[in-house]
């Protein structure tokens, strides 16, 4: 039998992805401009923590099959807790005044 493994990089990966998204709602909220990819990418280039979120994604990402293969209930639950943190984060990004 194989050793137990962390959920480490998939909880890694599942920040990097809502973090992303966390961007690209701020972006759009106010429908697409164009200047919107101009926007989204000095946030995604610029951004040294966000950078650094990605990076420790994808290079965890051929972790996260196994990962999940062998997942219980109590890292179900660790996995949840931090998805449910990014929700008040979703929702203060779509209560910001949205310009006229």
């Amino acid at each position: 039998m194989e050793p137990k493994q962390s959920v480490k990089e998939l909880q890694e990966v599942i920040s990097a992805l809502l973090l992303i998204s966390l961007r690209v709602a701020d972006v759009l909220k106010d429908g697409y401009q164009p200047a919107d990819l101009t926007a989204l990418l000095a946030a995604f280039t610029k951004d040294e923590a966000f950078k650094k979120a990605i990076g420790d994604a994808y290079d965890g990402i051929s972790k996260v099959s196994g990962e999940l293969k062998d997942l219980d209930a109590a890292e179900t639950v660790q996995l949840s807790v931090a998805v449910l943190q990014f929700i008040p984060r979703f929702i203060d990004v779509f209560k910001e005044k949205v310009p006229a």
